[in-house]
């Protein structure tokens, strides 16, 4: 077993998620009852596509994507990491290299441990030899490998297949300079990753942002935020082109090089472009941080959150990889057959992680710590919200962050950092995630098959767009309903105190729909609809370990602003019904 506060590598292995239910108490509020009109609207419409920088060629090579440089033959190799990262489609995504030029065949021969997970974390040490198979596309010493992205939209789901080229070098002594210069492409709201990496040099490296610009100033009002190891994560809260300016020391204080090996520091580019789909594969439900400033080894984090992981089987959970961070509070482990793992680390602290296989809530405790340095205590103000970025890395199936606005309690050395889902805090970017599935196979009122659907899922409004004093979804004024391929339904609300009703019994319909305005622990109940609406086929016709997918979307048109969530959650055929819990094998 393996834990530290310190730099991560958690990628290697799947994990085993399905149904959710809520363990902390949430707030309550007043629903909605609608009745139904028609609209035409399917889910997860916008073109899918990869984020990744391109090579700097000709618009006739427009599939081409630049993960950076990174140094070979090393009798020392050091541990790489890069990020593919996709738009577009319907979260969540699935990342394969198949196919002649997949990562495993363009690599034979060569000593390396490079995995390309589910997630599109590319993680390993490099080949100690160029790979006799192939090149990079504009003939640069390196490789070249294909990658295919899938997203969730059921039997419907669309695909995109790009080329990714890593460039390699021979890194001599005193060699010491950034692996890239231009990072991932955002979208609004959306969950963030990327990594920043140098070659050569003496590790351990520290990371400082010197500047930002394109219209904000500091990292964390874009909603992002870097780690010392290099890591940059969280949520873009503004769109724009912005150019983060990064310096790199390594342990001997010296200045990396940017990528061109002409000048100190590297200058990064970072394109966010507009997005009105909330969409997430994390929801923090509850976190927690309390410390001192002054005195050592007595601060506490406390941590539960809904994380989906593609609704993979139990089995792939055993001897997982695991990361948790909060800003540089980082741990990570070993995942048992479980989901556990419990350490104590060499300052002291306590750790306990757990993530439950059937539910998918995950839970992290940290006792006996010192948090001050890495939460940045000093420059919490007692009342001012204070923004701090979240990410959960489990095997090869999940990399997702998102951003919270804690509130904050500071006395003269005591400190604390609070947030609970519809009671304290806010959600910066908002949040959209199914958290339970269970179809049954039947009969539509024309004779059709199809299937009825109840659905369990959370919805959080963006703090840009939450009315001042509420924490989610007020002001409702109309609601429709997606799913699948060509299934619409538009509910007008007529708010009511706990339930939430619906006229024409007898239609192919929703029959329920209920969004408490505060917390966001949304439920929907259908009568049977026709496969050939959803576009997924009846239970009894899937197979028990199909890639399928439930898709939904929620639109919500508010006083203010509008709200639209899309999310999909992988489901399996148990006879003649779904559940988004594994099989038996």
């Amino acid at each position: 077993m393996r834990a530290c506060l310190g730099a991560s590598r958690a990628l290697a292995t799947g994990l085993a998620f399905a149904a959710i239910g809520f363990c902390v108490s949430l707030a309550t509020s007043r629903t909605v009852e609608v009745s139904s009109s028609a609209s035409s609207r399917a889910v997860g419409t916008s073109a899918l596509r990869f984020t990744n920088p391109l090579v700097a060629l000709t618009p006739s090579n427009p599939d081409e994507y630049d993960l950076g440089d990174a140094c070979f033959g090393s009798t020392d190799p050091r541990l790489v990491t890069r990020y593919i990262t996709a738009a577009g489609g319907l979260r969540p995504y699935r990342f394969t290299s198949e196919g002649p030029l997949s990562l495993d065949r363009v690599l034979a021969g060569t000593f390396h441990s490079l995995e390309l997970g589910l997630s599109g974390a590319l993680v390993g040490t490099m080949p100690f030899s160029l790979p006799p198979s192939t090149t990079t596309v504009d003939l640069r010493p390196g490789f070249r490998f294909q990658v295919t992205v899938r997203d969730s939209q059921g039997t419907g789901g669309t695909s995109k297949t790009g080329f990714f080229n890593l460039y390699l070098f021979n890194c001599t002594p005193g060699f010491f300079k950034f692996a890239s210069d231009t990072l991932p492409s955002g979208l609004l709201g959306s969950p963030y990753s990327a990594k920043i990496d140098v070659l050569g040099g003496t590790a351990p490296y520290t990371y400082t942002v010197v500047s930002v610009a394109g219209g904000v100033t500091k990292l964390e009002d874009l909603g992002l935020f870097i780690t010392n190891d290099g890591t940059i994560m969280g949520n873009p809260l503004v769109t724009g082109t912005f150019v983060i300016t990064v310096r790199a020391t390594d342990a001997n204080n010296a200045v990396a090089n940017n990528r061109a090996n002409t000048a100190p520091n590297q200058a990064f580019t970072l394109t966010v472009s507009p997005n009105s789909v909330t969409s997430s594969d994390l929801v923090t439900l509850a976190c927690s941080v309390r410390g001192d400033k002054v005195r050592t080894r007595g601060d506490t984090l406390r941590y539960v959150g809904a994380v989906n992981a593609l609704g993979q089987d139990r089995f792939t959970l055993a001897n997982s990889d695991f990361a948790f961070r909060l800003a540089n509070i980082i741990v990570t482990g070993k995942l048992d057959g479980k989901g556990t793992f419990a350490t104590t680390l060499a300052d002291g602290s306590q750790v306990k992680a757990s993530i439950s296989p059937v539910s998918g809530l995950l839970s992290v405790t940290i006792s006996r710590g010192t948090f001050a340095t890495a939460i940045n205590a000093a420059a919490l103000v007692d009342g001012q919200p204070a923004r701090r970025p979240v990410q959960v890395t489990i095997g090869d199936a999940v990399v997702t962050s998102e951003t919270l606005d804690f509130e904050t309690r500071v006395g003269s050395s005591r400190y604390s950092l609070n947030y609970a889902l519809g009671r304290q805090g806010a959600s910066a970017a908002g949040a959209f995630q199914i958290v339970k599935v269970k179809g049954a196979d039947g009969t539509t009122s024309g004779g059709l098959p199809g299937d009825a659907w109840r659905v369990n899922f959370i919805a959080v409004a963006p703090s840009a767009i939450q009315p001042v004093g509420t924490f989610g979804l007020d002001n409702v004024t109309a609601v429709t309903i997606r799913i699948g391929q060509s299934f619409v339904q538009n509910l007008s609300p007529i708010k009511s105190g706990k339930t939430t009703r619906f006229s024409g019994k007898t239609a192919d319909s929703v029959s329920r729909f209920s969004l408490p305005s505060k917390n966001g622990k949304g439920t929907l109940q259908t009568r049977t609809l026709a496969t050939r609406s959803t576009g997924i086929p009846q239970a009894v016709n899937a197979p028990a370990f199909g890639n399928l997918f439930f898709p939904l979307g929620v639109d919500l048109t508010r006083t203010g602003a509008p709200f639209i969530g899309e999310h999909a959650r992988r489901i399996f055929g148990l006879g003649t019904q779904y559940k988004d819990v594994p099989p038996k094998p």
